[in-house]
């Protein structure tokens, strides 16, 4: 078995040319859900209702999302589908801003939130994301608009939850992050996380 510079086995030309094969179905296959995700997000975005289309349509809808939303769909699908969106319509303009403003927290609602934004404490420090203070303000502005709009919502380990969708739905969109936020504890989520203060 031939082996590189640093012991590694290296592929033979039989094995190379099934890998390439199997790299180009996987591709293609990404395709295809590619573009049969189209048609949904066109859709979704016309409309502001969470999932206002017909039984059959649905039933194709499901299919899709069980074999996964693309990455670069997924923050969009993400906020149309769980209802945020709407919950951020009939909301109005400006009440996420109004609420992100940490100065209107209390002593304690403060102390806390730094302490689950702690180096030790907050688990995706180390994603590049939240290397940069951009990152870690989102996350603070994101527990401030929620306290403030649940005040009996607040949960330890709330922050981990907000930082996740802060990286799939990117700083770009941290008001649909929050709204999807808000939809997850408040309308999808079991009784336990709703309510529960820290």
């Amino acid at each position: 078995m031939a082996r590189d510079m640093y012991g590694f086995a290296l592929l033979t030309s039989q094995e190379d040319t099934v890998s390439q094969r199997s790299l180009d179905a996987a591709w293609a296959a990404a395709r295809k859900m590619a573009n049969a995700w189209k048609g949904v997000d066109m859709e979704l975005v016309r409309s502001n209702e969470p999932l206002a289309i017909d039984p059959k349509r649905f039933q194709s809808l499901k299919f899709l999302v069980r074999k996964g939303i693309p990455y670069e769909l997924r923050a969009s699908q993400w906020h149309h589908m769980s209802g945020a969106a709407a919950r951020q319509v009939a909301a109005g303009p400006g009440y996420y801003a109004s609420l992100a403003q940490v100065k209107a927290l209390s002593v304690n609602s403060l102390l806390t939130l730094n302490e689950e934004l702690s180096p030790g404490v907050f688990m995706f420090r180390s994603h590049p994301l939240f290397k940069k203070q951009e990152g870690m303000d989102a996350v603070r502005r994101l527990l401030c608009a929620y306290v403030q709009h649940n005040p009996t919502g607040y949960f330890r380990g709330l922050a981990h939850i907000a930082g996740f969708l802060l990286i799939v739905m990117g700083l770009e969109n941290e008001e649909h992050a929050f709204w999807v936020l808000a939809t997850l504890l408040e309308d999808k989520l079991f009784g336990y996380c709703h309510g529960q203060a820290a």
